[in-house]
């Protein structure tokens, strides 16, 4: 495990910790123009950054959290929580995990990598039978009910 400091001119200080054995790591109160600082250190402990974090709103300096985030997290890690589950008829080919993220199915579902008619294809090649009653059931959801 590390921890280090990164002191700055406007006597605002960053911080910079991880854990080697995980490969990880989390910057602190990143100042813009130290971006390139914690890229380095992280590739000195051979840790990637896995959080950029600001602690508040900074009135005395500019934050290069963004930045840095931007730089080592191009793809951010937005949760997906389905409204259906794997089995039901909306969620057919759902893995059964109980959320996602981007990243992980940009990496991980090979329906992904697919072209655009490729994947055309692959969503609708096997759409199961409406169930009974969904017409209805759809006129209620958006206040067409008689």
């Amino acid at each position: 495990m590390f921890f280090k400091q990164r002191i700055n001119d406007g006597a605002s200080i960053a911080y910079f910790f991880g854990y080697g054995g995980l490969g990880k790591a989390v910057a602190v109160d990143v100042v813009a123009g130290d971006e390139a600082w914690f890229a380095a250190e992280a590739q000195r402990a051979g840790v990637l950054i896995s959080h950029v974090i600001d602690t508040h709103i900074h009135a005395d300096h500019y934050s290069g959290g963004w930045a840095l985030h931007a730089k080592v997290l191009p793809q951010p890690a937005i949760e997906v929580f389905p409204g259906h589950q794997a089995g039901s008829l909306c969620g057919a080919g759902l893995s059964g995990k109980p959320s996602s993220t981007l990243a992980f199915e940009k990496r991980w579902n090979p329906v992904l990598s697919l072209d655009r008619a490729g994947f055309i294809d692959h969503v609708t090649s096997a759409i199961p039978p409406r169930l009974p009653g969904m017409d209805e059931i759809v006129r209620a959801n958006v206040g067409l009910a008689e």
